[in-house]
């Protein structure tokens, strides 16, 4: 019979993981490289990165990346339809979180993603944010003609609505 320890068990599944995936650290440190390269290599493309330092003291703690990347912005201005569907996605993974995204249709009917977010979680504050930026970047001053989707939790549409009244009343 062979026995090994949770402990060396635990020490071998770390090493698996930070070959194959990484070390946390190291890909957080260039994160800023990343949305460098994205902003240099794809004209109009914004980038936000929102971190916390209140969280760990002394340290700066991951909270979430929007990217719009700048020629699927102009592909929905110049060819999609004008609906957009907002959903959250679980992150899986080594590194929980989720997935928030904004995708239209384009002329073929096929689906076209114009925006992604990865928040650490789906709160009132990270949706209020990601509506924030995808009004900004696709320019919808008043929404009039928009056609929004969504599975409608009550946090997003509680923003949704906020967001649309306050487009109407400007």
């Amino acid at each position: 019979d062979l026995y090994v320890s949770k402990t060396s068990c635990r020490k071998a599944k770390l090493r698996v993981m930070n070959e194959h995936l990484g070390n946390f650290r190291e890909e957080f440190a260039r994160l800023y490289d990343y949305a460098e390269q994205l902003k240099t290599t794809n004209p109009g493309t914004i980038v936000s990165i929102r971190t916390s330092k209140n969280t760990i003291p002394g340290k700066e703690v991951f909270m979430s990346i929007y990217i719009c990347l700048g020629s699927l912005k102009i592909g929905w201005k110049e060819g999609c339809r004008r609906i957009i569907g907002l959903d959250g996605a679980f992150l899986k993974s080594v590194c929980k979180g989720e997935l928030l995204s904004c995708i239209s249709k384009d002329g073929n009917n096929q689906m076209y993603p114009i925006a992604w977010a990865v928040v650490d979680k789906e709160t009132k504050d990270t949706w209020s944010w990601f509506l924030k930026c995808i009004k900004h970047d696709l320019e919808l001053t008043k929404g009039e003609g928009l056609t929004v989707m969504s599975d409608m939790q009550k946090v997003l549409l509680y923003y949704l609505l906020n967001l649309f009244l306050h487009f109407w009343s400007n």
